[in-house]
Formats: C-alpha cells, structure tokens, sequence
C-alpha cells in the first residue's frame, strides 16, 4: 500500500534491515493520501457499464465538491472512460472558494476578495494557481490509475501532473468519492493568524521490490515530495537512508532539479509556488553478502548541509525553515526489498 505522509511525524526506527523496499519497475501498493496524518484510502472500485438507466435519464452534479449523494448513479450511467475522468477531474472554476470563504466568515464575496487582496495580493480565486505548469492531458485517469497502485512507471509523468494539487485527493474510505476539501481549506476557512511554517509530504510514501542476490540486483523508485499544506515557508530537505540500511544496500537518492539528496520546496500558501512539489528519485545496488529475505529501507528528512542552510536563509530571509527537526514516528518513505538468492 501506499500512504503519503505529513511531517509531524517523527521516525521509529522498525528494523530496516528486516523488511524492505523497491526495485527498479516499482510496484506500488496502494495509494494513500497525505491529508493531516497519514490517511488511508482504499481503491475505487471502476463502475460497471452495465446499466438498465440510459444516460439520458440521469441528472449529473454540476460539480463534484460533494459527490456522495450522487456516487451510485455517477456509476450506473457513465462507461469506465468517463467515469475516471470524472473522478479525478480538474475544472477550478468549479471550486468557488471565495464564495465558502465568504461563507465561512459570514461576509459578502466581495468582501472576500478584498481580504485575501489585502494579506497575500491575490487579486482573483484563480491567481492560487497561477504560478504552477499547464495540467498534462489525461490527468484524471493517470491520476487514479496511480492513486490505486494500478501505474507503476511513474517516474514518467511530468510535472503537468505532479505539480498540480489535485493530484494528491483523498478518496473517501465509505463513499469512493474524491474530497478536496482539506487540501483548500486554507482558502474556503482562513484562519491567517496560524502560519504554517515546516511540513512535508510524500508519494507513495510506501514502495515495493525484489531482487535477486544473482540477478537483477538493483531497483528504483520515485517519489514526488511536496510542501505540506498551508505553509508559507520554504522548506530546506535532505533525505537519507536509515543508518543500518547502508550495511545491505548502496542507496543513492537524487532530485530532479539539483540531482542531490537536498533540495528546496516552495510555499503553497497563499499560491502554490512553481517549487511545492518535485520528483525524486532512490537508486539502491545489494551488497555483496546480503542474506536473502525481507528488508525494509526508511528514508527520512533530516536538515540540509549548514552552508545550504545559511544560503536559502539570506535568500529568503524570515520565510525559509530546514525540515527534519521534527521526525515521523514511522518512516516517511519505505521501500519494502525481497531479496533472494
């Protein structure tokens, strides 16, 4: 399975060395969602296209921001194609978030968007995601395809889709239904005097492998890491291995951008920057004399080199913060390897 964490964990150390992680085509589990812990969502079950309701006789929602009343008659009238790209659609001019603002605060819209005008110099709704890449074409089927586990070539897509906020919705555990409400509550229920200032996320946080000690013995994954929600921070990130894990495995991890295991991630508060979210990518050889079995690889966060740190300071002064002083209290990236002889 596949669980995006938040940075308000802190690592427990389970023994990497006896469970482990991916390999070179990663098989993801199961995809989970980083909403404010670790949630866990099951996959959505495609529709049936059997159906003795033509489509013609269906009333559809305008919109999605609540599905549940609609959710079995959204399955018995739409083929699998457009089911999907219902699921995970992207239409911003459908989210009104001013408007739940405005009613969250008891005032008129225009008095809404004078506010967010005021504090963050967004003149329109649609300035919070004026910063980040055109959405890629096919986003909503990719993006469930991957929120079940289903694609396991991800290291493939673009930042079109990783860098788009709706790419990590949380699928309701009863309903099957798509909920981004957490993810833009900073917008429909601002509460401006709690900054957020340090979080990170990732995902799929949980990957799997195996290995062959006489084979194929390397694997690779990919993870996408994001700043966490409503913080106004840049963030400084290195991500390491588990200490004991360098005893079975040589583990190289890289971002896109700097090709280093450190690298900085963008505010996504009050806009999601250009740099919220990056690809990342965990190289990893067995060692000679590995015994076969089970292990499980933790890579956490931990500060950046003091140099970095000093420089991102200066270029951000009072809205840079490195992470890692906080830790989860399970790995926030765990790449399950089986290795056999």
């Amino acid at each position: 399975m596949t669980v995006a964490k938040e940075s308000t964990k802190s690592s427990s150390a389970p023994n990497p060395v006896l469970k482990f992680v991916v390999g070179g085509v990663i098989v993801v589990l199961a995809a989970y969602l980083f909403l404010n812990a670790s949630t866990l969502f099951p996959a959505t079950t495609p529709p049936s296209t059997d159906t003795a309701l033509s489509p013609a006789e269906a009333t559809l929602p305008e919109t999605f921001d609540d599905h549940s009343a609609n959710l079995q008659v959204l399955k018995s009238t739409l083929s699998k194609e457009k089911f999907l790209k219902k699921l995970f659609e992207v239409d911003r001019s459908t989210y009104h978030l001013y408007d739940k603002a405005a009613q969250f605060l008891g005032v008129s819209n225009e008095e809404v968007t004078q506010f967010f005008y005021n504090c963050c110099d967004l003149t329109k709704e649609s300035d919070i995601f004026s910063e980040l890449p055109p959405i890629s074409d096919h986003f909503s089927a990719t993006a469930y395809d991957v929120s079940i586990g289903k694609l396991n070539q991800i290291g493939l897509l673009d930042e079109g889709f990783y860098k788009q906020p709706e790419f990590y919705t949380f699928i309701d555990q009863e309903t099957g239904v798509v909920n981004r409400e957490f993810s833009f509550r900073p917008w429909t229920r601002p509460e401006l005097n709690q900054w957020g200032d340090n979080g990170m996320q990732a995902y799929p946080a949980d990957q799997f492998d195996s290995v062959e000690i006489t084979g194929r013995d390397t694997f690779t994954a990919v993870v996408f890491v994001t700043a966490g929600w409503n913080i106004q921070n840049y963030v400084g990130v290195n991500l390491v291995p588990n200490h004991d894990v360098t005893n079975y495995f040589d583990i190289a991890i890289s971002e896109e951008k700097t090709g280093k295991s450190y690298f900085l991630l963008g505010p996504t508060f009050p806009r999601f920057s250009r740099e919220w979210a990056t690809k990342v990518v965990i190289d990893g050889k067995v060692k000679p004399g590995t015994p076969a079995g089970r292990y499980v690889i933790g890579i956490n966060p931990v500060a950046p080199p003091s140099q970095l740190n000093q420089k991102w300071s200066e270029e951000y002064p009072g809205l840079y913060a490195p992470h890692g002083f906080i830790r989860p209290t399970d790995n926030y990236i765990s790449l399950v390897i089986d290795v056999t002889a």
